[in-house]
């Protein structure tokens, strides 16, 4: 039975761990939005990014919580798709 107590708790701390990487995924890249709308030379080019940062924000605020597979598998994506883009920000 303790082990069992054990294992949930591992589980919980583990899924803790993933929300706030993920959450620092998303933080990390509305920085990075937020410095390229600063230095956009046109209006259209600092909408897109402000559009972009902003629709991060919204999903990082409802990012999924839960113990159950379908809370960690949207974390998990959400992390798969914002240091996907931190990466492409960070090449250019």
């Amino acid at each position: 039975m303790a082990k069992v107590g054990s294992e949930d708790r591992r589980l919980t701390l583990d899924l803790v761990a993933l929300y706030d990487i993920t959450r620092e995924y998303a933080v990390e890249l509305e920085y990075e939005l937020g410095e390229l709308e600063d230095a956009a030379t046109d209006d259209e080019t600092r909408r897109r990014y402000n559009e972009r940062r902003r629709a991060v924000r919204a999903a990082r605020r409802n990012l999924p919580l839960g113990t159950d597979l379908a809370a960690r598998t949207g974390l998990i994506a959400a992390q798969d798709v914002w240091s996907a883009e931190l990466d492409t920000l960070r090449t250019r």
